[in-house]
């Protein structure tokens, strides 16, 4: 059966990982979009958390997505570059394989 839409993908799901670069505590979301309400909520659910683990303040934000600034300086990675994001990039193959 054709899809209608050509970007559906069928068996993809988008992984969403927030990573404190001082401590490394990470937290992850998987979801079956990549939209910004959706990537804007895990990071706002990733902001609690840190806050309940003692990270009270946001300094950056280093992304591939655009977020509402929550107070903390934007910084996107190179597209087509995943070692700038190598962090975020090692919890997605850790989800995936479970090492």
């Amino acid at each position: 059966m054709a899809h209608k839409h050509k970007r559906t993908r069928i068996g993809f799901d988008d992984s969403n990982a927030v990573i404190d670069d001082h401590c490394r505590l990470a937290y992850a979301e998987i979801h079956d979009d990549e939209n910004g309400t959706t990537t804007a909520g895990v990071l706002l659910r990733a902001v609690d958390i840190f806050a309940r683990n003692g990270i009270s303040r946001i300094e950056r934000v280093i992304s591939d997505k655009a977020f509402a600034q929550l107070g903390a300086e934007q910084r996107f990675i190179k597209p087509h570059c995943p070692w700038t994001n190598g962090k975020v990039e090692r919890v997605n193959r850790t989800l995936t394989t479970g090492r």
